[in-house]
Protein backbone atom coordinates (compact mmCIF):
# COMPACT_ATOMS: atom_id res chain seq x y z
CA UNK A 1 0.00 0.00 0.00
CA UNK A 2 2.50 2.39 1.27
CA UNK A 3 4.01 1.82 -2.24
CA UNK A 4 0.99 2.89 -4.38
CA UNK A 5 0.75 5.75 -2.25
CA UNK A 6 4.44 6.70 -2.52
CA UNK A 7 3.26 6.65 -6.92
CA UNK A 8 0.77 9.12 -6.39
CA UNK A 9 3.15 12.06 -5.03
CA UNK A 10 4.70 12.67 -8.84
CA UNK A 11 0.91 13.66 -9.18
CA UNK A 12 1.38 17.47 -10.40
CA UNK A 13 -1.67 19.37 -10.92
CA UNK A 14 -0.65 21.40 -13.99
CA UNK A 15 -4.06 22.91 -15.55
CA UNK A 16 -7.08 24.66 -13.76
CA UNK A 17 -9.89 25.73 -15.36
CA UNK A 18 -12.60 27.88 -13.29
CA UNK A 19 -15.46 28.85 -15.42
CA UNK A 20 -17.22 31.47 -13.95
CA UNK A 21 -21.57 31.58 -14.48
CA UNK A 22 -23.39 34.06 -14.35
CA UNK A 23 -23.43 36.60 -11.29
CA UNK A 24 -21.91 33.46 -9.77
CA UNK A 25 -18.50 32.10 -9.60
CA UNK A 26 -16.11 29.83 -8.37
CA UNK A 27 -13.45 30.85 -5.96
CA UNK A 28 -10.88 29.61 -3.36
CA UNK A 29 -9.99 26.53 -4.97
CA UNK A 30 -7.72 24.21 -3.48
CA UNK A 31 -6.28 21.06 -4.37
CA UNK A 32 -4.45 18.94 -2.17
CA UNK A 33 -3.80 15.44 -1.91
CA UNK A 34 -4.62 13.61 1.22
CA UNK A 35 -3.88 9.71 1.30
CA UNK A 36 -4.83 7.91 -1.72
CA UNK A 37 -7.50 10.81 -2.06
CA UNK A 38 -7.11 14.06 -4.78
CA UNK A 39 -9.59 16.19 -2.48
CA UNK A 40 -10.81 19.95 -3.70
CA UNK A 41 -11.98 22.65 -1.17
CA UNK A 42 -13.81 25.46 -3.11
CA UNK A 43 -16.21 28.11 -2.15
CA UNK A 44 -19.02 29.16 -4.39
CA UNK A 45 -20.15 32.87 -4.44
CA UNK A 46 -23.66 33.75 -5.57
CA UNK A 47 -26.89 34.47 -4.15
CA UNK A 48 -27.56 32.93 -0.69
CA UNK A 49 -28.72 29.34 -1.40
CA UNK A 50 -28.54 29.27 -4.88
CA UNK A 51 -28.83 25.93 -6.98
CA UNK A 52 -26.23 25.42 -9.07
CA UNK A 53 -24.95 21.78 -10.87
CA UNK A 54 -21.23 21.57 -10.40
CA UNK A 55 -19.11 19.89 -13.05
CA UNK A 56 -16.14 18.08 -12.54
CA UNK A 57 -13.82 16.38 -14.71
CA UNK A 58 -10.01 15.30 -14.85
CA UNK A 59 -7.95 14.28 -17.65
CA UNK A 60 -5.06 12.24 -17.21
CA UNK A 61 -3.30 9.12 -18.99
CA UNK A 62 -4.28 11.53 -22.50
CA UNK A 63 -8.37 10.94 -21.20
CA UNK A 64 -11.14 13.32 -20.05
CA UNK A 65 -13.11 11.89 -16.93
CA UNK A 66 -16.32 12.99 -15.66
CA UNK A 67 -17.30 13.28 -12.41
CA UNK A 68 -19.85 10.30 -13.20
CA UNK A 69 -16.65 7.59 -14.56
CA UNK A 70 -14.78 8.77 -11.14
CA UNK A 71 -15.23 7.33 -7.47
CA UNK A 72 -15.60 11.23 -6.18
CA UNK A 73 -18.05 12.17 -3.36
CA UNK A 74 -18.56 15.70 -1.34
CA UNK A 75 -20.33 18.84 -3.18
CA UNK A 76 -20.45 17.84 -6.89
CA UNK A 77 -23.57 17.29 -8.63
CA UNK A 78 -26.14 19.98 -7.72
CA UNK A 79 -24.91 22.15 -5.02
CA UNK A 80 -25.81 25.75 -3.38
CA UNK A 81 -23.90 28.39 -3.13
CA UNK A 82 -21.90 29.17 0.55
CA UNK A 83 -18.43 28.67 1.82
CA UNK A 84 -16.42 25.58 2.85
CA UNK A 85 -17.09 22.91 -0.06
CA UNK A 86 -15.52 20.01 -0.96
CA UNK A 87 -14.98 17.06 -3.00
CA UNK A 88 -12.86 14.17 -2.83
CA UNK A 89 -11.60 11.75 -5.94
CA UNK A 90 -10.61 8.18 -4.49
CA UNK A 91 -7.23 7.38 -6.94
CA UNK A 92 -6.61 4.31 -5.49
CA UNK A 93 -10.46 2.85 -6.13
CA UNK A 94 -10.42 3.75 -10.02
CA UNK A 95 -6.54 3.46 -10.52
CA UNK A 96 -5.07 0.89 -8.12
CA UNK A 97 -2.03 1.28 -9.30
CA UNK A 98 -1.83 5.49 -9.31
CA UNK A 99 -1.35 7.78 -11.33
CA UNK A 100 1.73 9.19 -13.17
CA UNK A 101 2.23 12.01 -14.66
CA UNK A 102 0.07 15.21 -15.19
CA UNK A 103 -3.39 15.48 -14.11
CA UNK A 104 -5.24 18.39 -14.88
CA UNK A 105 -9.14 19.05 -13.74
CA UNK A 106 -12.16 21.52 -14.28
CA UNK A 107 -14.39 23.16 -12.14
CA UNK A 108 -17.33 24.00 -14.02
CA UNK A 109 -20.45 26.00 -12.37
CA UNK A 110 -23.94 25.97 -14.36
CA UNK A 111 -26.95 28.14 -12.89
CA UNK A 112 -29.47 25.31 -12.85
CA UNK A 113 -33.07 26.46 -14.45
CA UNK A 114 -34.50 29.44 -13.74
CA UNK A 115 -38.25 29.10 -12.59
CA UNK A 116 -41.35 31.54 -13.35
CA UNK A 117 -44.42 31.57 -11.95
CA UNK A 118 -46.93 33.68 -14.05
CA UNK A 119 -49.08 34.48 -11.14
CA UNK A 120 -46.37 36.26 -9.30
CA UNK A 121 -44.55 37.65 -12.94
CA UNK A 122 -47.52 38.52 -14.70
CA UNK A 123 -46.70 40.37 -17.68
CA UNK A 124 -42.55 41.44 -16.88
CA UNK A 125 -41.51 37.84 -16.20
CA UNK A 126 -38.86 38.81 -14.01
CA UNK A 127 -36.61 35.37 -12.27
CA UNK A 128 -38.10 34.18 -8.87
CA UNK A 129 -35.33 33.71 -6.07
CA UNK A 130 -35.85 31.98 -3.17
CA UNK A 131 -38.50 32.28 -1.17
CA UNK A 132 -36.00 32.81 1.99
CA UNK A 133 -32.57 33.77 2.04
CA UNK A 134 -30.31 32.93 5.51
CA UNK A 135 -27.16 35.33 5.12
CA UNK A 136 -24.38 34.30 7.46
CA UNK A 137 -23.50 36.27 10.30
CA UNK A 138 -20.55 36.20 13.19
CA UNK A 139 -23.02 37.13 15.77
CA UNK A 140 -26.23 35.76 14.60
CA UNK A 141 -27.66 34.80 10.94
CA UNK A 142 -30.59 36.41 9.28
CA UNK A 143 -33.18 34.51 8.00
CA UNK A 144 -34.35 37.33 4.97
CA UNK A 145 -37.81 36.38 3.42
CA UNK A 146 -36.82 37.41 -0.22
CA UNK A 147 -40.30 35.92 -1.54
CA UNK A 148 -42.20 37.89 0.41
CA UNK A 149 -40.07 41.24 0.01
CA UNK A 150 -40.26 40.68 -3.77
CA UNK A 151 -43.98 40.18 -3.92
CA UNK A 152 -44.48 43.92 -1.52
CA UNK A 153 -41.67 45.60 -4.10
CA UNK A 154 -43.89 43.97 -7.19
CA UNK A 155 -40.45 42.43 -8.48
CA UNK A 156 -39.07 45.70 -8.53
CA UNK A 157 -35.33 44.02 -8.14
CA UNK A 158 -33.59 47.08 -8.60
CA UNK A 159 -34.51 48.66 -5.56
CA UNK A 160 -32.00 46.06 -3.68
CA UNK A 161 -30.02 44.70 -7.10
CA UNK A 162 -29.08 47.59 -8.67
CA UNK A 163 -26.70 45.53 -10.85
CA UNK A 164 -29.49 42.83 -12.03
CA UNK A 165 -30.59 39.77 -9.94
CA UNK A 166 -28.34 37.25 -8.58
CA UNK A 167 -25.79 38.41 -5.55
CA UNK A 168 -25.51 41.54 -4.05
CA UNK A 169 -22.02 42.98 -4.20
CA UNK A 170 -20.41 44.93 -1.66
CA UNK A 171 -23.05 44.17 0.83
CA UNK A 172 -22.00 44.59 4.43
CA UNK A 173 -23.41 46.03 7.68
CA UNK A 174 -23.35 49.55 6.75
CA UNK A 175 -25.41 48.48 3.28
CA UNK A 176 -28.06 46.36 5.16
CA UNK A 177 -29.01 48.47 7.52
CA UNK A 178 -29.02 51.78 5.47
CA UNK A 179 -31.51 49.99 2.67
CA UNK A 180 -33.53 48.11 5.05
CA UNK A 181 -34.46 51.15 7.34
CA UNK A 182 -34.67 53.76 4.21
CA UNK A 183 -36.59 51.35 2.15
CA UNK A 184 -39.08 50.13 5.29
CA UNK A 185 -39.03 54.04 6.51
CA UNK A 186 -40.20 55.08 2.71
CA UNK A 187 -42.75 52.42 2.51
CA UNK A 188 -44.23 52.92 5.93
CA UNK A 189 -44.07 49.15 6.75
CA UNK A 190 -43.38 47.65 10.10
CA UNK A 191 -39.26 46.59 10.88
CA UNK A 192 -37.95 45.26 13.36
CA UNK A 193 -36.53 47.53 16.31
CA UNK A 194 -34.23 45.16 17.72
CA UNK A 195 -30.91 43.00 16.51
CA UNK A 196 -33.24 39.83 17.44
CA UNK A 197 -35.72 40.79 15.23
CA UNK A 198 -33.29 39.94 11.93
CA UNK A 199 -30.12 38.58 13.73
CA UNK A 200 -31.55 35.02 14.56
CA UNK A 201 -29.75 32.08 14.20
Amino acid sequence: MKAIITRLLPVIILVSSIHLAVAAEVTNVVPRQEGNRLVFFYDIEGAFEEEFDLLFSLTFDGKKYEAGQLSVDGDVGKVKSGTGKKLSWNVLKDKPRGVRGEISWQLDIRPRQVKYDSARNRSNHHAIGPETIVLTNRNANITFPHGKHQEMLKNDCKKCHPKGPGKIEGKNMTWGHGLCKACHSEKGAPAPTKCSGCHNK
